[in-house]
């Protein structure tokens, strides 16, 4: 069985880093102390955060919730075309 938080976990800590951000910087983009994302990365949580965190995740780091779940090996985000019907 795959350990989601064991994954989430080093996908965060790990495409952060390629980013070029610091806790700090990560959770002033997301509106969450950096000890909230230092706890994320270091597995410190009784459960995976909740699905507005793992969206803002997803989005401030331009990777998809899928990558970060572990559910997928890219991290690109499917955008929708722009002459895609609404």
């Amino acid at each position: 069985m795959i350990d989601s938080k064991k994954i989430f976990s080093e996908r965060l800590r790990q495409v952060r880093q390629e980013k070029g951000l610091t806790l700090e910087k990560l959770g002033e983009k997301i509106s969450l102390g950096k000890t909230a994302i230092h706890n994320l990365e270091n597995e410190n949580m009784p459960t995976l955060p909740s699905f507005n965190v793992l969206l803002n995740l997803a989005d401030a780091l331009d990777v998809s919730v899928d990558f970060l779940l572990g559910r997928s090996d890219s991290p690109k985000v499917h955008k929708p075309r722009k002459d895609a019907p609404s």
